[in-house]
């Protein structure tokens, strides 16, 4: 096993996703921080819509986790899918994000947690915003 990231590029278009499993023995409280950020970023997805804020979209999933994991601090749940060469651009899926969110825009929904000396993960999506919801663009990997 090694650390490191690949995301997928072609003609200038992008795509963002993160997939972590348990491999082994773990702690049983890294077994309940993935679990907690899966349903984080689960309760995100499935409240996607038009006219919803990025800023209420981000308040969904941070006080999910924050809710058990009272250290838990981010600053965006993440983004939208640049057309390269960067993946990353705005709008970020943050609480200072005044803007709604719009059909047809694409995003990576993402919960992520890292806790230095111990572990943690990235749980990360790519949607498309529908006129009545949302489609998830990676659906075929578990989680």
């Amino acid at each position: 096993m090694r650390r490191g990231g690949v995301n997928g590029d072609t003609n200038f278009y992008t795509t963002d996703l993160s997939r972590s499993w348990i491999v082994g023995d773990a702690h049983p409280v890294l077994s309940e921080l993935k679990q907690r950020l899966v349903k984080a970023q689960r309760l995100m997805i499935d409240l996607v819509k038009p006219v919803l804020g990025f800023n209420e979209l981000f308040s969904i999933g941070f006080n999910y986790v924050k809710e058990k994991y009272k250290f838990y601090e981010r600053g965006h749940l993440e983004h939208s899918i640049s057309m390269g060469p960067q993946t990353v651009e705005t709008p970020f899926i943050s609480l200072i994000e005044k803007r709604k969110l719009e059909a047809s825009m694409i995003l990576c929904i993402e919960t992520p947690c890292y806790i230095s000396g111990f572990g943690g993960f990235n749980i990360k999506d790519m949607i498309l915003v529908t006129e009545d919801g949302c489609e998830v663009l990676t659906p075929l990997t578990p989680h």
